[in-house]
């Protein structure tokens, strides 16, 4: 399935400005033939993943002959060159084939495409569904690492799958429950963090604290992995005290907790976190509340880089291209580009925050450079007529490129396309991928129309991401006669002509270099000729610094 289609948008704000140009490639199709499943068909399709390599992971309902509730699910991926199957319903364990599969959550998938899954399993005498966590040691060979079974992590049983995150080295991470309560587990060296598990001294630490539940591990690429958890001298919740902690090369700190002091803020100090902590291979970021602060300003977006903790915004700051604004709140869910950059959603308060220009998403470069304002509610939509964004999703992230989604509202904007997804290069140049009410060209068939988008996933560095580091999304989408698809874009800026990330003289270099020898990525406009024109254009695009 490779038809690809191109979406050239020219943006006109106040003179000419230009967005990316998008190619859409198809990934599967609901209705269509289950590869090397005979008459089966993939009907339902979503939890998609995509890694660094660009190759996809997704899941899929099947239906047809000798399809049943034991074995209507299954993972598949592109990892070797064509959709394949990588895991059904119903297999056996590669290490314990006495249990089978009974549900495939939770995936994860990393750079060399490996797969690791929070899946359940049946097993023996007893029909009872029971947790279990298997990462995959070579393509196709699934192993338990933390089960409910007698020479692994033992875990308890009733209880819904985890998510997990899977690293480049193959380690993988859950959050799991446990007999003991919950525990933070790590396959290869079945690393187990639970309530025996000494807490790690911190200030304000309580005398004989106790770690007391777990959230969802992130992992990053160079081996750390941090978590959210709460830590208490006995069992009453109220007393429990929240603390972000990182277990790396074998040890265990916690890197901040509550009680301690906000760097720069004289008698403020954190309060909570939230649970949705994004890390990268030396970086962490997530939302805190804080205590001390003044009214209006108890909340704040904080990252740490390797151990020096900084504040990314704090509310009751000025906004950033937003005037007589200042930050009101934050949306728990941030995104981190790998670099210390920073994107986020946040609403607006102040004289310039109106009913319909009250929220915005912006993002930081790095601890020394100014929020920039990637997009605000009420502002023209690039590349759709007559219409203003409206409310916005968290964004996702990696390595400096972005995206979120967002509704729209205008004069030509009806409730059937109201809706877009979209992608941000590293200058912060905001481009329409796809919105409902479009036209989409299928690789099977006529065009269909686009009725819902899902664009949503996790941490990139865990193999939970929806987008690559090379700007490449992984999405769903929805059509009016009902079908469904999964599909992969990539934006390209034709002025970042060696691909580098920026816009500078290096690229007038490279651009003229393949404009004299006629080699068609010359074709700036995209008339079919390399010719003069194609110089005017790029230098039009070149000196306004968008693609």
């Amino acid at each position: 399935m490779r038809t690809r289609y191109v979406l050239l948008s020219l943006i006109a704000l106040c003179g000419t400005s230009y967005a990316g140009e998008v190619t859409i490639r198809t990934i599967a199709l609901s209705l269509h033939g289950a590869p090397n499943l005979g008459t089966v068909r993939m009907t339902s399709l979503g939890d998609a993943r995509i890694n660094d390599a660009g190759k996809v992971l997704f899941w899929s309902r099947l239906t047809g002959t000798n399809v049943t509730v034991d074995n209507d699910a299954a993972l598949w991926s592109d990892r070797s060159g064509a959709i394949d199957l990588v895991l059904r319903e119903g297999s056996t364990y590669s290490n314990q084939t006495q249990y089978r599969f009974a549900s495939l959550e939770g995936a994860a998938f990393n750079p060399i495409g490996l797969t690791a899954i929070g899946g359940a399993y049946l097993g023996g005498t007893n029909s009872q569904t029971r947790l279990a966590t298997a990462v995959e040691q070579a393509f196709g060979t699934f192993v338990s690492f933390a089960a409910d079974d007698p020479g692994s992590v033992v875990l308890s049983s009733i209880r819904a799958s985890a998510s997990v995150s899977l690293g480049i080295d193959g380690v993988t991470s859950i959050a799991a429950p446990q007999s003991k309560g919950n525990a933070i587990s790590r396959s290869r060296a079945q690393t187990l963090i639970d309530a025996n598990t000494a807490v790690p001294d911190f200030p304000a630490r309580p005398t004989g604290a106790q770690f007391r539940r777990f959230d969802a591990p992130v992992q990053t690429v160079a081996g750390r992995t941090v978590f959210r958890a709460m830590v208490g001298e006995d069992t009453v919740t109220s007393h429990w005290i929240p603390v972000i902690c990182e277990l790396n090369q074998g040890l265990l700190n916690v890197i901040v907790a509550k009680g301690m002091a906000v760097p720069n803020s004289p008698g403020v100090s954190f309060a909570d976190f939230s649970t949705q902590i994004e890390a990268a291979s030396n970086v962490t970021a997530f939302w805190t509340k804080l205590i001390g602060a003044p009214v209006g300003a108890d909340t704040a977006i904080t990252s740490i880089l390797n151990t020096t903790i900084s504040k990314v915004v704090q509310s009751g700051d000025p906004a950033p291209g937003a005037t007589n604004c200042t930050f009101a709140s934050f949306q728990q869910r941030i995104a981190l580009g790998g670099r210390d950059e920073v994107m986020f959603a946040a609403f607006l308060a102040g004289s310039g925050a109106t009913a319909d220009r009250n929220s915005g998403i912006w993002m930081r470069r790095s601890p020394s450079q100014p929020l920039l304002m990637i997009a605000r509610e009420g502002d023209a939509v690039p590349g759709v007529a007559n219409a203003q964004f409206g409310t916005f999703g968290a964004p996702l992230g990696n390595r400096g490129r972005w995206a979120f989604t967002a509704t729209m509202r205008g004069s030509d904007v009806t409730p059937r396309s109201s809706f877009g997804l979209f992608a941000t290069d590293p200058m912060g140049q905001v481009t329409l991928v796809v919105r409902t009410g479009q036209a989409v060209t299928v690789d099977q068939g006529p065009a269909r129309t686009v009725r819902h988008i899902s664009f949503e996933s996790g941490s990139n560095e865990s193999g939970q991401s929806a987008i690559n580091s090379s700007g490449t999304l992984v999405f769903r989408l929805v059509f009016t006669d009902t079908t469904e698809g999964l599909f992969t874009a990539d934006i390209s800026c034709p002025i970042d002509f060696n691909q580098d990330g920026g816009i500078d003289g290096q690229d007038i270099q490279a651009f003229f270099q393949a404009w004299e020898s006629g080699d068609a990525s010359g074709d700036i406009n995209r008339d079919g000729g390399v010719d003069g024109s194609d110089i005017a254009d790029f230098f039009s695009r070149w000196e306004a610094g968008a693609c």
